[in-house]
């Protein structure tokens, strides 16, 4: 019944590392880069070159392509279908 039970332990306890080094340390790398990508430099960042794209296409007689506009024409067409009801 001893070794039963000191199999048992050692069992969970190898669980337990393996878990540890393998789903744990996945999650806090996730962690990690999560907060490295909302960090303050990185959303000033982003921010201007939204800023920049916008003043770009600001400054362009068309944004779309016209198959594009057509596409995106149809879709807001049938959304308005479906929200008069």
């Amino acid at each position: 019944m001893k070794i039963f039970f000191y199999k048992t332990i050692f069992i969970f306890i190898l669980i337990y590392i393996l878990i540890e080094l393998t789903i744990i340390y996945q999650i806090k790398n996730f962690e990690k880069k999560l907060l490295s990508y909302i960090s303050k430099d990185n959303i000033l960042l982003i921010k201007q070159k939204i800023l920049k794209e916008i003043d770009y296409l600001s400054r362009q007689d068309r944004i779309l392509e016209p198959n594009v506009a057509n596409k995106i024409k149809i879709i807001i067409d049938k959304l308005k279908f479906e929200l008069s009801f």
